[in-house]
């Protein structure tokens, strides 16, 4: 496991270099319905599907149209996931943005205030529960050998492929996640399961309670209503500068690249190319999706702002909320996250190593033990 983790951070030869295809929603939405008519192979226009980058959000109600009419095969479905997933920070077609009117100020401040109530309350009283949080990571490396053939590595190049998958049972207990120790954990993980990359947490709460927090000491604006699968969502923009942030990163591992930018958290830069954790706490912006009645959080966003020449240029988080069941009475928690990162690469021209991992909660079940009263038997 060591050695296959040293190989994938070792600097291999420059590869050539496309430029990703940028489309709108309406393009891609053009693209599919020509191949589709042409009958080509799910496997080429996954391909060319992977080879795009959106300019615009390809949201929850669009894909799931595109879907239904086109259904595609497992790998386009898969590419059109991914690119969905990728595209969740922009904004939406401008059709797709209502044209219901900007709520009051007063009407503004209820539904936020509906925000803080669920971060803070709603979480706490969740009942203790079980469940299961499975991680999907998918990259764009292949293997690569430097010209001289001295070092064998993993190097940037094509679309994003599946790496891995995972399972791992979360306890919530006492309103909070419960977190485990490093042996406790190693001991929990599966055979094979990375321990490199960048691993989501806090979504149970202490997160979204940061972002708030965070939030407070920097800018909230309201941006749109947007329709998703939820329903109407009351759409807030967030921006929360560095010295405000309490956001960290931590991922590991980074070879020795760039200098660090003015300000930005430390760094182990021991030897030349000698991996290390990269580690800072970046000003960071996003947008809060709100229930257009309730303001409970669908859907929560979160891009840092990285500097081009910082180890890692881009990073962004968001997590969706949705109704789940545990005893037999409905709760609203997070179903589904994402986690995207994006490396300095190591020359001009080459891509920089994109990671993407997707998360789902899933099993959802009360935590804690019941007891049966027998009525005492006959005597003999």
């Amino acid at each position: 496991m060591r050695r296959w983790m040293l190989l994938a951070i070792l600097a291999a030869a420059a590869l050539p270099a496309q430029a990703a295809e940028r489309a709108t929603v309406a393009e891609l939405q053009q693209f599919l319905t020509a191949r589709h008519a042409g009958h080509k192979k799910d496997g080429s226009i996954a391909d060319h599907l992977g080879e795009m980058e959106l300019s615009e959000q390809l949201t929850g109600p669009t894909l799931d149209r595109m879907m239904a009419d086109l259904k595609p095969g497992k790998k386009t479905a898969l590419a059109l996931q991914l690119l969905a997933d990728r595209s969740a920070f922009l904004d939406p077609p401008a059709g797709e943005i209502s044209n219901k009117a900007t709520p009051e100020m007063a009407e503004q401040v209820r539904l936020f205030q509906g925000a803080v109530n669920f971060a803070s309350v709603t979480f706490a009283r969740l009942p203790d529960f079980l469940a299961t949080r499975t991680t999907h990571t998918f990259d764009n490396s292949s293997l690569a050998m430097t010209t001289d053939a001295s070092r064998v590595g993993f190097a940037a190049h094509g679309p994003l492929h599946e790496d891995g998958e995972y399972s791992q049972q979360i306890t919530f207990r006492s309103g909070a996640e419960v977190s485990v120790d490093a042996q406790a954990q190693d001991q929990r993980e599966k055979p094979g399961e990375p321990r490199h990359g960048l691993k989501s947490n806090g979504e149970f709460g202490p997160l979204l309670v940061s972002v708030l927090n965070d939030s407070a000491k920097g800018q909230i604006v309201w941006s749109r209503w947007e329709q998703t699968r939820a329903g109407l969502a009351a759409v807030f923009r967030y921006q929360v500068p560095r010295e405000a942030s309490h956001y960290t990163v931590d991922y590991c591992c980074v070879i020795s690249g760039p200098p660090p930018a003015a300000g930005a958290g430390k760094q182990n830069t021991d030897g030349a190319n000698s991996p290390r954790i990269y580690h800072t706490v970046p000003g960071y912006h996003g947008y809060f999706y709100l229930d257009s009645e309730t303001g409970i959080v669908l859907r929560m966003t979160l891009e840092a702002e990285m500097h081009s020449n910082e180890a890692m240029t881009r990073l962004g988080v968001w997590v969706e909320y949705g109704t789940v069941q545990i005893d037999e009475k409905s709760y609203h928690c997070p179903v589904r996250s994402v986690a995207l990162t994006v490396l300095h690469a190591r020359r001009e021209g080459e891509q920089g190593v994109m990671r993407l991992n997707e998360v789902t909660f899933t099993n959802y079940h009360r935590f804690g033990s019941t007891a049966r009263i027998l009525a005492a038997p006959p005597e003999p």
